[in-house]
């Protein structure tokens, strides 16, 4: 019984192990000047959280030492999202910019429940993929995320970096574990008995 006990510890020890929240990210730079980005010009590129880049690892954001806003790294590529076992429950997209005659900053966008509105600061303007849908849920589908960054007319800027954030939580199995775990117990008990009769 005493053994019986201690397989089921370390079967519960196992399973609680994975019911912790998994960060991932994805990091794009483009060499110490950037994109160079205008109203004709549009960048577009798509965020994985799936499979990191080998070489995005420790990468700084090239950017010039007046930079205003969120840290410029070091990040990492993480990926090894699974959208069968878990979902994403909280993310962030950071772009840096370096207009003309601006200072340069960075501008973070946080892709929460609600639908995602093309955003626009100042000469800056963001679009993604999923705008019928929240993006959470278009980076639960694929775990990709498409992205497009553009100008107003007659502007121009460097995009100097783009990074998403994203964290999440198992998704619930619905007790079908706990079950065939128990089910399993009630069978080695069984067994056990059997044994010493």
């Amino acid at each position: 019984m005493k053994k019986i006990s201690t397989i089921v510890a370390a079967l519960l020890a196992v399973g609680s192990a994975s019911a912790f929240a998994n960060s991932y990210s994805d990091i794009d730079v483009w060499g110490p000047t950037g994109k160079s980005i205008t109203s004709v010009t549009p960048y577009s590129d798509v965020f994985n959280i799936v499979t990191a880049n080998a070489l995005d690892v420790g990468v700084i954001v090239p950017t010039p030492a007046e930079f205003v806003g969120k840290p410029t790294g070091p990040y990492t590529d993480v990926g090894g999202f699974n959208k069968l076992k878990e979902q994403v429950v909280d993310a962030d997209v950071t772009f840096w910019l370096k207009g003309a005659n601006t200072t340069s900053r960075s501008y973070t966008i946080k892709l929460d429940s609600t639908v995602f509105q093309a955003g626009s600061f100042g000469k800056f303007k963001f679009a993604a993929d999923g705008l019928t849908a929240t993006l959470i849920t278009t980076l639960n589908s694929s775990g990709q995320l498409g992205y497009t960054v553009l100008a107003d007319p007659g502007s121009t800027f460097q995009l100097r970096g783009a990074l998403l954030n994203a964290t999440t939580v198992p998704i619930p199995d619905g007790g079908s574990s706990l079950a065939l775990l128990g089910m399993g117990v009630v069978g080695l008990m069984g067994m056990a008995r059997r044994k010493t009769v």
